[in-house]
């Protein structure tokens, strides 16, 4: 029986391997797991040929049981024994959940830990150190690798492979900073003071969130600059039947470390889907930008009543007075206000006169200049000969095969700007065809008195462009 990917994290580690990180010490079990692990297990050429004795392990976990006293009572532990019971008590809690595992070689036992269990700890310390994820860098080695693969499929399939996964987690960053920053704001509510508030958010949303790189995303030296080039490259690797096929042959030789619930040409269609990432992105960091400047707005409100409000102003009033009033008659009080009284009619400012009402003048309807009317004349018949749809498409074909079962995209007219469109829509639809995206199948489904594939290792150079080869048949007659 195959196993399934939901079980198969406990076919690797130990059944009980979070035992001690689920106890209410959780926290200290976790402090002594990283002191063992970064002092005796994280450089294997620093362990000692005869290996870790068990009393090598007991004397660190004696000192931190010595230095800590915020333990739980939980599960039976006894924290009034002595350090070193305790301490071989812990060691042994961890051995038992497989952290650690205890082995025989010759006389003498030794204390080890099992390269599966070095690697996950440096998966999770990984995830317990992560800081704001910076776009730029994603942005940027998904482009370096997708331009060695362009220059040389074959040898380069690893780093396609690599650039996909960046993808995705580009995908899921994005939506990650959205979500963080509504939980965090949400969580700055819940402060009482403004102290703690404005100390909260510059900390952890100015430095860590916003100062990352978002500023710096819409500028012009950030690599999301490239995203262009990079879903260009994409569409050339998808499009290309030779570049396709040496992907392909990688992906089919590696099958198990690309997936192996997967046939080898699903899991790699699945890799060039995720970079369609770069063709939503800009809504993806419109939603940001909101998501964004209503977190800015919120913290500034907030600050901004703080700062203006009157807040005990009265009681401290009051506390001044009763000091005053419990003050010797004859006592000389230095302060800063000028002589007089503090309160006084002659004090108060004027009344200022009303103002007449200004007369508002009518509203005046702009008429057009010659030259603005021709302007805007043209702007429509320019979008008008850009438009391109199904039905204009199928009376373009219809025309150009006239009574022909077939022809290239090479034979194909050009005698004006909506010819050359319709040339490059039907290039687009052949590309995309293979992946059955939804763009090719919405414009397929209004074509379906044809066949639009392209032609492998084939292309058009003409005056105009140079694109792929596509072929175009008639399968019946009519739309």
């Amino acid at each position: 029986m195959s196993a399934s990917p939901f079980t198969t994290l406990f076919e690797r580690l130990p059944d009980r391997l979070f035992g001690p990180l689920a106890s209410a010490n959780r926290q200290h079990y976790w402090d002594i797991l990283l002191m063992l692990y970064q002092e005796y297990f994280e450089d294997e050429g620093a362990t000692p040929e005869v290996g870790w004795s068990r009393r090598d392990l007991v004397i660190p976990i004696q000192t931190y049981v010595e230095d800590s006293r915020d333990w739980q009572t939980a599960d039976g532990e006894d924290h009034s024994s002595p350090a070193n019971v305790r301490a071989n008590l812990i060691l042994t809690k961890l051995t038992d959940a497989g952290w650690i595992i205890e082995t025989q070689v010759g006389l003498r036992r030794v204390m080890e830990m099992r390269p599966i269990i070095r690697q996950f700890i440096e998966l999770l310390l990984e995830f317990a150190e992560r800081g704001p994820e910076l776009v730029s860098g994603e942005v940027q080695s998904i482009f370096n690798n997708l331009t060695q693969v362009v220059k040389n499929p074959e040898e380069q399939a690893p780093a396609f492979r690599r650039a996909a996964k960046d993808a995705r987690g580009l995908s899921n960053s994005l939506a990650a900073t959205s979500t963080q920053v509504t939980e965090l704001m949400t969580a700055l509510r819940r402060l009482e003071t403004p102290r703690e508030y404005i100390q909260a958010f510059f900390s952890e949303y100015i430095t860590d969130i916003y100062i990352a790189d978002y500023r710096e995303l819409r500028t012009r030296n950030h690599p999301l600059r490239n995203r262009f080039h990079i879903l260009s490259m994409v569409n050339h690797l998808r499009s290309d039947e030779q570049a396709y096929n040496k992907l392909l042959n990688w992906y089919q030789h590696n099958r198990k470390a690309v997936g192996g619930r997967h046939a080898p040409e699903d899991a790699l269609n699945r890799d060039f889907a995720r970079f369609e990432i770069f063709d939503r992105i800009e809504a993806r960091l419109d939603r940001l930008d909101r998501v964004m400047s209503q977190a800015n707005h919120q913290a500034l409100s907030y600050i901004q009543y703080q700062l203006r409000t009157r807040a005990d102003l009265d009681d401290k009033i009051d506390l001044s007075l009763s000091r005053l009033r419990a003050l010797p008659e004859d006592h000389v009080l230095d302060t800063l206000f000028a002589p007089g009284p503090a309160l006084d009619t002659s004090n108060l400012a004027e009344s200022k006169a009303a103002r007449p009402a200004r007369r508002r003048s009518p509203i005046e309807k702009q008429e057009l200049s010659p030259e603005m009317k021709a302007r805007r004349k043209l702007l429509q018949a320019m979008r008008e000969r850009r438009r391109i749809s199904p039905q204009m498409l199928a009376s373009y074909l219809d025309q150009a095969l006239g009574e022909s079962e077939s022809l290239s995209n090479q034979d194909l007219p050009l005698a004006g700007v909506s010819d050359l469109c319709a040339f490059l829509s039907l290039t687009r639809i052949g590309a995309a065809s293979r992946s059955q995206s939804a763009h090719a199948e919405d414009y397929l489904s209004h074509l379906q008195a044809y066949r639009i594939t392209i032609t492998a290792g084939e292309r058009v150079d003409n005056d105009l462009l140079n694109a792929p080869e596509v072929t175009i048949k008639r399968t019946r007659r009519g739309r």
